[in-house]
């Protein structure tokens, strides 16, 4: 009786060959990218990755490499989602736009600003004009 020959991983050349039958006429997947969807399918353990890629895509590979590939790219994974400076935190809704900074060299804006408080209080009197700044804040 002769002896199967099997791989390094222990997987039979029949089985290679009923993986092969059975896997879907589709594109030749790389290595990587092969780990990727084994992960994306909650295959976590080397042993159980190195038979959903020879299920799946009839891909051979030792439990060192997947656990390699799987490491490298959950390191990628996180390098991408903490890249760039964090942005502006939202305003709250209703918060008006914060007051532009103005420059205290320029004086002739400071006389018109006296100038046009003094016709709030001609128009709308003293307690008015208390009662606005008041409401303002």
């Amino acid at each position: 009786m002769a002896k199967k020959s099997t791989t390094k991983n222990g997987a039979s050349d029949d089985a290679k060959q009923k993986a092969l039958e059975l896997t879907p006429a589709e594109p030749k997947v790389s290595k990587a990218e092969a780990v990727r969807r084994a992960v994306g399918a909650g295959v976590q353990s080397p042993t159980e990755g190195v038979a959903y890629l020879m299920e799946h895509f009839g891909i051979e590979m030792d439990n060192k490499t997947f656990s390699l590939n799987r490491s490298q790219q959950k390191a990628r994974d996180a390098k991408a989602s903490t890249r760039g400076r964090p942005g502006r935190k939202p305003r709250a809704a209703g918060q008006p736009a914060p007051a532009a900074a103005t420059s205290r060299s320029r004086g002739a804006d400071i006389i018109t600003d006296i100038e046009s408080v003094k016709d709030l209080i001609d128009k709308h009197g003293k307690d008015g004009v208390k009662r606005l700044v008041d409401a303002l804040g």
